[in-house]
C-alpha cells in the first residue's frame, strides 16, 4: 500500500510495507516492517527490522533487528544492529552503533558507532558520538556526553555535563 513499494525487491519474502518509498530498495531482505512515508527506503539485504513512523531507518542498508518507532528514529543507521529506538529522532544519527536503547525524543541523538548503551528519557545521552557500555535515566541525563564510556546515572539532569568520564555512578536530580 503506497508508491514505490519493492521497486528492486528480487530474493526478499514476507516483507510489509505501507507508505510511500517504502522498502523502495530492498533486494534480498525478509521479515522487514516498515510503515510510514520513507521508512527503511534504503535497506537492500537486511533482515528482521521494525520501522513504523516517517523517516525511520531510512538510510538502513544492511543493519538488521533493528526496531524504530517514531519519526526519524535510527534515520541514519546503515549496518548497526539489535538497535531499538522508541520517540521521535531516537538514535537519529547513529550509523554503526550496535545493541543501543534509546527512548525518548531525541534519546541518544547524535550517537554514531557507540555501542551497548541503554538510555531511557528525553534528550538523554543525546550529543553522544562514540561513548558506550553507559546506562542512564532522566531527562537530559549525560546530556553533554560525547565520549565518556561505562557510566551509570539516573535522574532529572545528572552528569549533565559530563564529556568524556568514564566509569562514574550518579544517582539523583542534578548530580
Amino acid at each position: 500500500m503506497g508508491l514505490v513499494l519493492f521497486k528492486l525487491i528480487q530474493q526478499g519474502y514476507e516483507n510489509t510495507a505501507i507508505g510511500i518509498n517504502t522498502l523502495n530498495a530492498n533486494t534480498i531482505g525478509s521479515y522487514n516492517t516498515a510503515s510510514g512515508a520513507n521508512s527503511l527506503a534504503s535497506n537492500t539485504t537486511a533482515s528482521y527490522n521494525t520501522a513504523n513512523g516517517y523517516n525511520s531507518l531510512t538510510n538502513n542498508t544492511t543493519g538488521s533487528s533493528d526496531t524504530a518507532i517514531g519519526s526519524n528514529s535510527l534515520y541514519s543507521n546503515l549496518t548497526g544492529v539489535s538497535n531499538t529506538a522508541v520517540g521521535a529522532n531516537a538514535l537519529y544519527t547513529n550509523s554503526t552503533g550496535n545493541n543501543n536503547t534509546g527512548i525518548g525524543t531525541g534519546a541518544l541523538r547524535l550517537n554514531e558507532t557507540g555501542s551497548s548503551n541503554t538510555v531511557i528519557g528525553v534528550n538523554a545521552l543525546s550529543n553522544n558520538v562514540t561513548g558506550s557500555n553507559n546506562t542512564t535515566s532522566g531527562l537530559n541525563s549525560m546530556l553533554y556526553n560525547t565520549t565518556g564510556i561505562g557510566n551509570t546515572v539516573s535522574g532529572l539532569n545528572a552528569m549533565l555535563n559530563n564529556i568524556s568520564g568514564n566509569f562514574n555512578v550518579a544517582m539523583g536530580q542534578g548530580l
